[in-house]
């Protein structure tokens, strides 16, 4: 079985690359996902409740007001990498072990901070979905609760593009459209198809 890597900075259209690949049947772990059901375990609801106050309400956890207070306090950011990074990784590890189990050839890992975490060692080969940054704020924009300055934050917060691709096996430039995007990706999944 083949595991495929793929990361990309914010607005650079990873999600858009998944989804594209889930579609034709490939299987895709998702971290972010992950992260979301891991944020609703209850042994993670009291964790959020006793190290991050006013985070939960209702028993759910505010998004918005956790990201607000981790980007002003590197440690809480650390604190929070420190419990979350290993459960997204056993997540992961899970998916993975239920693919072999299935028989998939690949496997795809939509890891955002693949580099930043140390990932790529578990990895046959990493995927890097790119676009120029005035691209990608752009397309950023257009969510809800974001701004031109969180944009800036999280972008800056992130490795680079430049360092991204000398580490990367596989760059997809994804500055065209949606049709340019998956003719690039339909010739990639032919190669690695090819290559099994």
């Amino acid at each position: 079985m083949k595991l495929i890597g793929l990361t990309g900075s914010i607005g650079a259209g990873k999600s858009a690359v998944s989804d594209w690949l889930r579609a034709q049947g490939v299987a895709v772990h998702d971290a972010d996902a992950a992260v979301h059901e891991i944020y609703r375990w209850p042994e993670m609801v009291v964790w959020f409740a006793y190290h991050f106050p006013g985070v939960m309400m209702s028993g759910k956890l505010d998004k918005q007001k956790l990201a607000e207070i981790i980007f002003a306090n590197p440690d809480l950011k650390t604190k929070l990498e420190s419990v979350v990074h290993p459960a997204v990784a056993d997540h992961r590890a899970n998916f993975i072990t239920a693919a072999e189990a299935r028989d998939e050839s690949i496997v795809v890992c939509d890891i955002p901070l693949l580099f930043e975490t140390g990932a790529e060692n578990m990895l046959d080969e990493v995927w890097l979905v790119t676009a120029p940054v005035d691209v990608r704020r752009t397309r950023v924009m257009e969510r809800e609760h974001m701004t031109a300055e969180k944009f800036d934050r999280i972008n800056a917060a992130q490795m680079s593009d430049e360092e991204k691709r000398t580490r990367a096996h596989v760059v997809i430039e994804n500055d065209g459209t949606i049709e340019e995007l998956r003719e690039k990706l339909s010739e990639k999944l032919s190669c690695l198809i090819g290559k099994k």
